[in-house]
């Protein structure tokens, strides 16, 4: 429907506009009325009507200031002045202040629904014109990052002649490759496939959406450049800057495996390739990444047992304390599914068994003191239940607590 906003300082003029056509009938209603300009500017503030019909001489404000006022404040409405007055200077001036048609009193109901239609026809092809632009925004800004992918990849497979031809499409593509230095670092998410293999696919896509977002956030923030897809999982960033250094790039590569894993809690390997000043060189500075994220990832065992370490520490030093897998995944910023996975390959048991293994080998210490009361023991090494307490005691230790106690007496 067509919204409507009548103007008019004489109540019976704007009772036989409002009766003497059918508004359903040509897909338009009357919204609202008002007898002044400043009454009408607030109306048309809440009601955004398509179209205002007023007239020019009102109280406290004319029709001519109020045709002003509405262009600045809803450029998008079309205003018509229904005037009893044919003099040049008010015709011109609604010109200037871009009133859509100006008619004089009395208008007949033809001559009305002439002006109204041919009114009502630009506002839909505006609208409709509007929500295609706004539909092609959409579609473009869904698949920004996967045109984005498709030129990097391109161009790091020798799929451009010219610099001047990977700069237009670059500058199409709003991503600023000016250089003159180059660089390319090859990301990927430690262990994807295993960590992600009953994730949906629209989960993994995220996952590796949020880690391109953190990381291009952190090299915009330091230098011009762009991350985007790459092949098997693994993103691709292209660094550009007056002049790159090792120095710059580790450094670089150090911020993003430390803020992703801070924010995500995942670890990923980076391989740095080597720096170069044109951009047709940039498929053997991919290569370079490519062997350079190897090696990376060969090198990960270690970190693995590191992590393992970590974890095994934090249960030594808060065996009495109440807490979960979560809380010591946090301390070493990965996911507690990824950190639960990593702790069996390495131990040979789950989280949990070796949490209570700890916790009953601590238990039998401190049920050898004298005096040791089974209740308090439990406390101590962090079961708030004395009955699972024992239940774990005799899973791990053969026996409950009171016969370990008994054959300590023996």
């Amino acid at each position: 429907m067509i919204r409507i906003l009548l103007v008019d300082d004489e109540p019976i003029i704007r009772k036989g506009i409002r009766v003497s056509i059918d508004w359903e009938a040509l897909g338009m209603e009357i919204v609202g009325e008002a007898g002044n300009g400043a009454d009408a500017l607030r109306l048309a503030a809440s009601l955004k009507p398509n179209i205002v019909m007023t007239d020019i001489r009102m109280p406290s404000m004319d029709g001519l200031t109020l045709a002003d006022q509405l262009r600045q404040q809803l450029p998008d409405t079309k205003i018509v002045i229904v005037s009893g007055y044919e003099d040049f200077a008010y015709a011109r001036k609604a010109i200037s202040v871009g009133v859509n048609d100006y008619l004089l009193k009395p208008v007949g109901a033809e001559n009305l629904i002439e002006v109204l239609a041919g009114l009502k026809e630009t506002i839909l092809q505006a609208e409709a014109s509007k929500s295609s632009r706004q539909s092609q925004e959409h579609v473009w800004n869904e698949n920004y990052p996967t045109i984005k992918s498709s030129f990097i990849n391109k161009l790091l497979k020798g799929g451009y002649a010219s610099d001047v031809a990977i700069l237009a499409k670059a500058d199409s593509l709003r991503v600023n490759l000016t250089g003159p230095d180059y660089a390319i670092a090859a990301i990927a998410i430690d262990d994807f496939g295993p960590m992600t293999d009953r994730m949906p696919e629209s989960g993994r896509q995220l996952l590796k959406y949020a880690i391109m977002n953190i990381s291009e956030e952190i090299i915009l923030s330091k230098t011009a450049g762009v991350v985007v897809y790459g092949e098997q999982d693994q993103l691709i960033a292209l660094i550009s800057a007056d002049e790159l250094t090792g120095e710059f790039m580790e450094s670089l590569a150090q911020e993003i495996q430390v803020a992703i894993r801070q924010y995500i809690k995942l670890s990923v390997s980076i391989g740095l390739g080597g720096i170069r000043d044109n951009l047709l060189e940039l498929a053997a500075s991919y290569a370079e990444a490519l062997d350079a994220l190897r090696t990376n990832k060969d090198d990960l065992a270690p970190s693995f047992r590191m992590m393992v370490a970590s974890s095994i520490q934090y249960i030594e030093q808060h065996y009495a304390e109440d807490f979960s897998l979560a809380d010591i995944a946090g301390t070493v910023y990965v996911t507690p599914n990824y950190l639960s996975r990593v702790f069996k390959e390495e131990t040979g048991m789950n989280f949990v068994h070796w949490l209570n293994r700890y916790r009953v080998e601590k238990a039998k210490l401190f049920l050898c003191e004298p005096g040791a009361k089974t209740y308090e023991v439990a406390a101590r090494v962090g079961y708030g239940d004395y009955k699972y307490f024992s239940t774990m005691f005799k899973k791990h230790a053969g026996c409950t607590p009171k016969e370990f106690k008994d054959q300590r007496r023996i």
